[in-house]
């Protein structure tokens, strides 16, 4: 949190006023409730995809899409089935990025960006994967899904 104090100090001084530190603050401060919501989600989904399948399609909008090293597949019940019949996997994750897209609605879908390894069988993978999740019951879910081998 203390990385955003540089930041605040350097802009009130180029605008000499206030109004700079409450912009650069409340971005600060939307970035660190973004990136907290991103990995709790991300906590929770990985460890879903690892160890309980059988929670996919809590994650999941109704109509949420997949596509999965280009494989497209649309709706939560088709996306649970798809991760059943996947083989174990173990998931790791090197970084995550996140930020809010911006939008008219109260409830502002956020984008996912995770980088990681995945043991999947006896075969280990490189991977990125995007999410946008958005709010549904005052939780996040998933909008849109897009997983890639990168190796």
């Amino acid at each position: 949190m203390w990385k955003n104090v540089s930041i605040i100090f350097l802009i009130d001084t180029l605008l000499c006023s206030g109004i700079g530190v409450i912009v650069v603050f409340l971005f600060g401060l939307e970035d660190e409730t973004a990136c907290t919501a991103a990995k709790k989600f991300t906590d929770l989904f990985y460890d879903a995809v690892d160890r309980k399948r059988n929670k996919m399609n809590f994650l999941y909008t109704d109509g949420a899409m997949l596509v999965w090293n280009g494989n497209a597949l649309r709706g939560v019940e088709i996306i649970a089935k798809f991760y059943d019949s996947l083989p174990n996997s173990t998931h790791t994750l090197e970084s995550l990025d996140c930020q809010y897209i911006d939008s008219s609605d109260q409830a502002r879908p956020l984008v996912v960006l995770a980088v990681g390894k995945v043991v999947l069988g006896q075969m280990t993978h490189a991977f990125t994967q995007t999410l946008v999740l958005t709010l549904e019951d005052e939780k996040y879910k998933i909008l849109s899904d897009r997983f890639r081998f990168v190796d």
